[in-house]
Parts: structure tokens; sequence; C-alpha cells
């Protein structure tokens, strides 16, 4: 997970922080969505990079 999390974090959450700031969300619920998002898709995308990538090689 650790190696997945930080550029999705670049990626994707980070400008949608943005997008949720610029349309006036309040700023826990901006903090909130973006950290469920990013757990839930690292967790996701490190599951499928293990299955597919990892597994395998060995």
């Amino acid at each position: 997970m650790y190696l997945v999390h930080i550029p999705l974090m670049d990626h994707v959450v980070r400008h949608a922080a943005v997008g949720f700031y610029l349309a006036r969300w309040p700023l826990w619920a901006t903090w909130s969505i973006s950290l469920f998002v990013l757990t839930v898709t690292s967790v996701a995308l490190a599951y499928v990079l293990h299955l597919f990538i990892e597994k395998p090689a060995l």
C-alpha cells in the first residue's frame, strides 16, 4: 500500500480536493471524502497489484 498511496494522493485526491474547495464545500467534508477515497483506492489498487504482480513473481 505504501507504494501506491503517494501517486494516488498526488494525481487523484489532490485534484478532487481542489475541485471540492472551488465548489465551496466545507473543509471537513473535503478532507473526509478525500481521506476515504484515498484509503479505498489505495487498498483496492494494492490488492490488484498483489494478485497480478507479486503473487506470480513468487
